[in-house]
């Protein structure tokens, strides 16, 4: 029996052949440079880095919502993988407050790293508190957790960062969601650092917060408190892997809390 679309099929073969022969001649007289890079250009704009110095705006939508942000780039070569370090801000703070009031960018000048600054919204929170005493921000794959960890992947892809050496930090109640978010994402954080913040627990209230500021949170699940951290605590995430520092690197995660004490008025939780 005769296959009617035989000749339809061989005539579509022809036609392909014939595009793709057309296409070789084109590429023929294109400039060689335009040869070289006609195929990249679309994913070299998508993940450049931004200038050396620069303290850019953006803004980070995801499932689980909508950020902005403020990015510092240092100063120096823009080839080298840097280290990211992610700063949250504490209540009635915006990101350019905490940039101003901790000096970080700064200090990445001096030592060489890559500054990310989420910012609550207003409708999240009122006072743009990070909402730490919520179930549905305490775990991994949702809430603020998940969307800090997204824009931190999007940040490291977007700015050729060294995914091996990603830090997070944050005061009061920045402090809480730090201790939260890298406890959630231990791969992707190597350490975080906690200043005028509770340590991870099981506040799962606006009361219970408000207690355990005055008191202490229970980590323990048996009833026994803690104390609150009243000043700047740099540990190790578990199951990470360690790494070996640079001697800038080691002078960073040494430096004096005094550098960076915010003002007496924006430590509230």
């Amino acid at each position: 029996m005769i296959n009617p679309f035989r000749k339809l099929i061989r005539g579509s073969r022809q036609a392909r052949r014939g595009i793709s022969a057309a296409l070789s001649i084109q590429r023929m007289f294109l400039p060689p440079s335009t040869r070289a890079t006609s195929g990249l250009a679309e994913k070299t704009d998508r993940t450049k880095r931004p200038a050396p110095g620069t303290f850019i705006d953006g803004s980070f939508t995801s499932r689980d919502g909508t950020l902005a942000y403020k990015l510092y780039t240092p100063e120096g070569s823009t080839r080298r993988k840097l280290p990211l370090v992610v700063m949250l801000h504490g209540c009635t703070q915006s990101a350019g407050d905490f940039a101003a009031g901790t000096a970080m960018n700064k200090v990445a000048d001096e030592v060489g790293f890559l500054v990310l600054y989420p910012q609550q919204s207003l409708s999240a929170n009122l006072t743009r508190c990070w909402n730490w005493h919520r179930p549905g921000d305490q775990k991994r794959g949702s809430g603020e957790p998940a969307l800090v960890a997204a824009l931190t992947r999007q940040t490291i892809e977007t700015c050729n960062a060294n995914s091996s050496r990603v830090y997070i930090a944050g005061i009061s109640a920045g402090g809480a969601a730090a201790a939260i978010i890298a406890a959630a994402y231990p791969e992707l954080y190597v350490a975080v650092g906690v200043h005028s913040g509770l340590p991870r627990g099981n506040v799962t209230t606006i009361r219970g917060a408000l207690f355990a500021m005055r008191t202490g949170v229970d980590t323990t699940g048996h009833g026994r408190q803690r104390e609150k951290t009243a000043t700047f605590t740099y540990y190790r995430v578990p199951w990470r892997p360690r790494h070996r520092r640079s001697s800038r690197e080691r002078e960073w995660l040494s430096y004096r809390t005094e550098s960076i004490q915010p003002s007496p008025d924006c430590c509230s939780p």
